[in-house]
Order: structure tokens, then C-alpha cells, then sequence
């Protein structure tokens, strides 16, 4: 259902796209929903966020919130273990679902078909926004110049004949005794 406040839902939580929700840990726990509209959605565990700044080595930063988000298209496995590795049917891109709560718990990636609409950008190509990108992938350096389509990988032969090459990208970042709890993913990079 709609929500604005957590009390509205059964579950105790209002998500942020203002549906009632639960936290989960892995999308295996969210499943489809029904709409009250009458529409079916498959649904992803997605993590954002919650507050940053400060040491990656203290338990009260960098801690994240993981819940049960809508996801569009059918979500199907596109990791090294699927069928054909990194690869969707057209009109999908195999993108990451982040899985991370505070540094004392090991941050998790799930690489899934997601829908990329009127994207046209094939990788390796300049972007400013994912959506662009075929991939549904966008990467920016770390001044936020220099953006380029992108895709996960395991190896440079995920990366096609763009002239990239696959490299590991740290995406959740930690450190002292929460080190192992880090999370870094293969993605095509320059």
C-alpha cells in the first residue's frame, strides 16, 4: 500500500518510494506484490544509505538500510553462476542490488536483469546518467568527470571490445576490524 509514515503499514515500515515495505537481506526474502491497483511487481533487496561521514572503522557510520524495493522485468540471476553470465535479453542489463547494513555485517552484491528503457549507449561510451547506458551502468571518477558506460564482469572477455577492462570497484567501503566486511565488485573500467 501507499504510506508516508511507518505506522501506516502492517510491517512497521514505509519504504522510500512511499510503499509499505520490510527490511530484508537478501532478495530471495521479498517476492512479488500486488498493487492495490491490481498490478504485480517483482520486488528486489535494495540498500541505501542511511548516514555516512566520519571513520569506516566505527560501527555508528557508513551504515546502511536494506529493504524490500519494486523492481521492473522479470529480476532473473545474471552473475558469473547464471546460464549466460552478464548477459540479459534485450531491453535488460544485468545490474547490481546492493546488500549492506552496519560495518560488523558483510556487505553483498546480487547482479540482476534490469530493465533499461530508451537507453542507447553501448559500453564504453561517454554518459552523464545511467539511464543512457545499455548497461544501465554509468561510471564517474571520483571528481565526477569522465563518464562511461559500464557493466559487472569477472573477466575482460565480459567486456566485449569496448577497450575496458574488468577491475575490481570497491562499492561499500570499511576498514580496522570490519575490513572483511568490505564489499568491492568486478566492473568494466578504463
Amino acid at each position: 500500500a501507499d504510506c508516508e509514515l511507518h505506522t501506516e503499514c502492517s510491517s512497521g515500515h514505509c519504504g522510500r518510494a512511499g510503499i509499505c515495505t520490510r527490511h530484508c537481506e537478501a532478495s530471495s526474502e521479498c517476492g512479488p506484490v500486488v498493487r492495490p491497483s491490481g498490478v504485480r511487481f517483482n520486488r528486489v533487496c535494495t540498500s541505501h544509505l542511511e548516514w555516512g561521514g566520519g571513520s569506516f572503522d566505527d560501527p555508528t557510520h557508513y551504515v546502511y538500510r536494506s529493504e524490500c524495493s519494486i523492481g521492473v522485468g522479470p529480476l532473473a540471476p545474471c552473475g558469473a553462476t547464471a546460464a549466460t553470465p552478464f548477459v540479459c535479453e534485450e531491453g535488460f542489463a544485468c545490474g547490481m542490488v546492493l546488500s549492506a547494513f552496519g560495518p560488523d555485517v558483510k556487505a553483498k552484491a546480487e547482479l540482476v536483469c534490469v530493465l533499461t528503457p530508451n537507453a542507447f549507449a553501448p559500453l564504453g561510451a561517454d554518459c552523464d546518467e545511467h539511464a543512457s547506458c545499455l548497461s544501465g551502468t554509468c561510471h564517474e571518477d571520483d571528481d565526477g568527470a569522465n563518464g562511461y558506460c559500464t557493466q559487472p564482469c569477472e573477466s575482460d572477455q565480459h567486456c566485449g571490445s569496448s577497450g575496458l577492462t574488468c577491475q575490481p570497484l570497491g562499492i561499500v567501503e570499511r576498514k580496522g576490524k570490519y575490513l572483511d566486511n568490505s564489499l568491492s565488485v568486478g566492473f568494466c573500467l578504463e
